[in-house]
């Protein structure tokens, strides 16, 4: 996407959203939302780019007349940043974060990024260079009709922490009868083949001691619409 700069008429201020250029991730979905809804910010104009490699960034940068530059960050997908890393840009460099615990958070440095924004309203902000926000909570209304028989429904990319076998167990425990729906498509990231998908679906079945316990794998990319439709048709 080309860079345009503020119409002289709104005088927003220009602000540069870095993100990269792989579609089937979390990251990545979870930057695009985070654009959408800044992008109705009746103050700042933001200019949303995708970059492979520092170069590209470099490139982006330098034909920008932005005052900040956010990240979509995360270190297994924008691999040529890193925090440590000497400040290289002039503007204020904000590292959007999608994944950070509280000790990371209170040790995060003021280099190459100066602030960082985490969505968890739990974080503690002992580190002045760290804020928190709240969690996105994307519009929708929901016209899908209560399943007869309790479902559980889950998704993400298939990373060790999820907690897949975890919630197999938490339903057995519960109930005698119930749909547990686990959506887990491949990752362009870390797992491009879906093999590490199927292992945690297999996992899951193998795990099933009640006769009235069923699990539904799902493993297709679904687009943000398609993915609220599949949470919204669950009991939970």
């Amino acid at each position: 996407m080309p860079l345009q700069s503020p119409s002289t008429h709104n005088q927003k201020t220009p602000v540069l959203f870095v993100s990269y250029k792989e579609e089937r991730c979390g990251v990545y979905q979870w930057g695009k939302n985070i654009f959408e809804a800044i992008s109705e910010s009746e103050k700042y104009q933001f200019h949303y780019v995708e970059v492979l490699n520092l170069e590209e960034l470099d490139s982006y940068v330098a034909k920008s007349e932005c005052e900040a530059i956010l990240y979509n960050y995360h270190p297994q997908t924008l691999t040529f940043l890193n925090p440590s890393m000497e400040r290289r840009y002039r503007q204020v460099n904000i590292a959007l974060m999608h994944e950070m615990t509280q000790a990371e958070a209170d040790a995060m440095p003021d280099r190459f990024f100066q602030y960082y924004v985490m969505g968890d309203p739990t974080l503690i902000e002992n580190n002045p260079a760290v804020f928190k926000t709240g969690r996105l909570i994307l519009p929708y209304t929901n016209t899908k009709k209560t399943p007869d028989v309790v479902t559980i429904g889950t998704f993400g990319f298939s990373v060790g922490s999820k907690g897949y076998q975890r919630l197999i167990d938490v339903v057995q425990d519960e109930f005698d009868e119930a749909v547990i729906r686990v959506h887990i498509p491949s990752n362009g990231i870390i797992d491009a083949d879906g093999a590490v998908a199927n292992r945690h679906f297999e996992e899951c079945q193998r795990r099933i001691r009640k006769p009235g316990i069923r699990v539904q794998p799902s493993h297709e990319f679904l687009d943000r619409d398609a993915m609220l439709d599949f949470l919204a048709a669950n009991t939970i």
